[in-house]
């Protein structure tokens, strides 16, 4: 059973653990030296008998988070008034389907983390028109004609998958099997392994697989122009050393230093600087039809925004502006 817990002593709100991983069965707060086991119940606290009559210590454990699970991905929300996991994500169920390679039988292969200089709900608008426009290597891989489709939901969610075909070898990398699919071959060609998705999990969680590559990323606020992101990259539990070391490769060329993540943050960036000198301007959103049906927009689209900023405009109260 899996449990998450604040990390903060019960007594007086300290950090008990500073570590990013690991493995523990105890956690002591370096301030009083109570003493925690993994289950979050307070096992010691010195000089208890000096406490007030009736001090209980099973009634001074760790507070607990809700977590749920889907598909080996432990979800965690500090919000007692959040929907159920399988609610929350209703209608996202293919798309993660697609990036946790069918059965959810993952393993990792490790972490990335990076500073953007933008807001956090610049890297959260997210949108399928600008992927072979701004990223070359979709271009290749026929991402505008991927015969994908666009799935948004109520919570302000959006799915984007398609279908790519595989690079041609025209001699513009010395090294095409950079972007081969090779689950996808060995799969012949069929099932979750053969399409690429992009899931937006709001308010800042995108889970995605393009070419072989499943990654989880999530984005932490750092100030209202600086955001941090974190990056997981995993592999299916099957894989043997030549899909791994595929995998590895192609995280290096999807990671934040690398052709892709590198475009989409230099865009961030100067996004940033233009919104700091001037009122926005947004005037157009491609595929938006007044009184449209959001479940008709398409793949390249950049409708699945407008049901994100309507439900960050409700949850912080906002009015809905005129036109």
């Amino acid at each position: 059973m899996v449990r998450a817990f604040h990390n903060a002593c019960s007594h007086r709100g300290v950090m008990l653990e500073t570590r990013r991983r690991g493995h523990a069965k105890e956690f002591e707060c370096p301030y009083h030296r109570w003493l925690f086991d993994d289950q979050g119940q307070l096992r010691a606290c010195p000089a208890e008998k000096d406490f007030i009559p009736g001090f209980d210590k099973s009634d001074n454990g760790l507070a607990q988070a809700r977590c749920e699970e889907f598909l080996g991905l432990i979800f965690v929300t500090l919000n007692a008034a959040t929907p159920p996991l399988r609610e929350y994500l209703k209608g996202l169920e293919p798309g993660l389907e697609t990036v946790l390679m069918g059965d959810g039988d993952c393993q990792l292969l490790g972490y990335h983390k990076t500073i953007i200089d933008a807001n956090w709900k610049l890297y959260r608008d997210n949108d399928g028109y600008h992927t072979p426009l701004l990223h070359k290597a979709f271009t290749w891989l026929n991402w505008q004609g991927g015969k994908g489709s666009q799935i948004i939901t109520e919570h302000g969610h959006m799915a984007v998958t398609a279908d790519l075909k595989p690079l041609s070898d025209t001699g513009v990398l010395n090294d095409p099997s950079l972007l081969e699919f090779k689950a996808a071959i060995r799969a012949g060609g069929e099932g979750p392994q053969a399409k690429t998705a992009v899931i937006v999990v709001s308010p800042g969680t995108l889970i995605s697989k393009a070419l072989d590559l499943p990654i989880i990323r999530y984005a932490l606020p750092k100030g209202v122009d600086r955001t941090e992101i974190h990056w997981t990259f995993i592999a299916h539990r099957n894989d043997d050393p030549e899909m791994l070391q595929h995998r590895i490769r192609q995280a290096n060329m999807m990671g934040p230093s690398a052709m892709i993540s590198l475009e989409d943050a230099a865009v961030f960036n100067r996004a940033q600087k233009a919104t700091a000198t001037q009122p926005p301007n947004t005037q157009f959103v491609k595929g938006y039809r007044p009184g449209m049906n959001l479940a008709e927009a398409g793949q390249n689209d950049e409708v699945g925004n407008l049901a994100w900023w309507d439900l960050y405009r409700r949850q912080m109260g906002f009015e809905r502006g005129g036109a």
